[in-house]
């Protein structure tokens, strides 16, 4: 992703939060909104806006599971049936069982 590209999102992460104290976590899942992880050229910027350090952005970054430093990957889905399972599987019910 480019850096001007990552300025412009978190310009953009920042507009739609607004000046609240304590943005961080609101700025960072926008971010990753935008761009689908949270690149690490976007740390400083953050970290400057902010008044953080980079440290401090990078630790909630890496502590929380939901936020990806990485794009995510591509996922590939095949089937392997090329026929519906339901012709595979025959579901009954013995005739012992009773509604009692």
């Amino acid at each position: 992703m480019a850096d001007t590209q990552i300025s412009d999102h978190v310009q953009a992460a920042f507009n739609a939060v607004g000046n609240i104290e304590g943005a961080l976590l609101p700025v960072l899942h926008e971010i990753q909104a935008l761009c689908g992880y949270i690149p690490s050229d976007a740390v400083p910027l953050v970290a400057d806006r902010l008044n953080l350090t980079r440290a401090e952005v990078h630790g909630v970054i890496s502590y929380y599971h939901h936020f990806r430093q990485h794009p995510p990957a591509r996922s590939w889905s095949r089937s392997a049936a090329r026929k519906p399972v339901s012709r595979w599987v025959r579901i009954s019910w013995p005739s012992t069982w009773s509604n009692h």
